[in-house]
């Protein structure tokens, strides 16, 4: 139950999410901060600093992703240490019906307070749930259209050998061009491995380190911090503020083995469907080398198809 000092204000809460926040200026954030805090002042409620929460370029579309200030908000609630809670809308709080419904009965057995800042929800009220429960649904059919969507278009990307959007692999633009730099230190890696070279050694001789031990595979900095650098020469471009550029990751032989793994490097077009994991969560090779009608594999639609030609992918 709610506090039960009379006449006390309410200790309220405050939950802030954007799915990504391109700009990267915490603006959007603070409009939403900015207008929840108005709901508190209006309502003559209380809101503590470490009451604040805020996921910054974090999606509540899947349930799996981590949320680490949604949690804390979970816990503290559970730990009696607030008792309204306002969002600016509670598709910023759960795009999930079944956490929706979770709220619902935190608000129904012990008299949470949920208000939304712009005035659609108060899940106080038998219309407040029933709104909310009817906005959750259709959000998440929308979700769900907008994902097959996507799914088919890629799949249609796949079949045509054309290179998947997103993030590019090394060694390859994204329109699927072979970037010449790069090909030649994923040639040496194959090369290197089909000789017999660990995956440790090949780490190793990316990071620089020379020696009897090492196999002759050029030094490239980290792949994560080449993306983000290209990132910011794109949004340079665009007039928009450069972003910060994570410290340099070394070379380890996981990465390794994903690019030995990796079938786009023997040719073949590809696509990660939902279930291509094995029992070690590990993405299945031979799962993502897409097929044609006859079973036949289908080959990347460029003039010189993969970096390092066709080689034995690493089992």
């Amino acid at each position: 139950m709610m506090r039960e000092v009379a006449d006390a204000p309410l200790r309220a809460a405050i939950y802030l999410r954007i799915s990504q926040d391109r700009e990267l200026d915490g603006l959007a954030i603070e409009r939403q901060r900015e207008d929840c805090e108005n709901v508190v002042a209006q309502h003559k409620w209380t809101v503590a600093p470490e009451h604040v929460y805020t996921d910054q370029s974090i999606s509540a579309t899947d349930a799996s992703v981590n949320r680490p200030a949604y949690d804390r908000l979970v816990r503290d609630f559970d730990a009696r240490e607030w008792d309204a809670l306002v969002c600016w809308d509670l598709d910023r709080l759960t795009r999930q019906p079944r956490q929706l419904e979770d709220w619902i009965d935190r608000a129904e057995s012990r008299g949470l307070r949920i208000v939304t800042a712009n005035g659609e929800a108060d899940l106080g009220t038998d219309s407040g749930r029933l709104f909310a429960r009817v906005k959750a649904a259709v959000a998440r059919a929308e979700v769900e259209r907008k994902s097959a969507r996507q799914s088919r278009a890629h799949r249609q990307r796949a079949a045509m050998g054309r290179p998947p959007k997103g993030v590019r692999a090394l060694g390859y633009s994204l329109d699927g061009t072979v970037r010449a730099g790069e090909a030649e230190a994923v040639r040496a890696i194959f090369t290197a491995f089909n000789a017999g070279a660990s995956l440790r050694s090949i780490a190793r001789a990316l990071l620089g380190v020379t020696g009897p031990d090492v196999p002759a595979v050029p030094a490239l900095p980290s792949f994560r911090t080449t993306l983000m650098r290209e990132r910011n020469e794109a949004r340079a471009r665009e007039g928009l503020p450069e972003r910060p550029v994570p410290p340099e990751r070394p070379w380890n032989p996981s990465t390794v083995q994903g690019i030995l793994r990796n079938p786009r490097y023997a040719g073949y077009s590809i696509l990660t469907p939902r279930d291509a994991r094995d029992g070690t969560m590990r993405r299945d090779s031979a799962a993502r080398i897409v097929r044609d009608a006859t079973g036949a594999p289908v080959h990347q639609a460029l003039a010189d198809r993969g970096t390092v030609g066709k080689v034995a992918l690493l089992a």
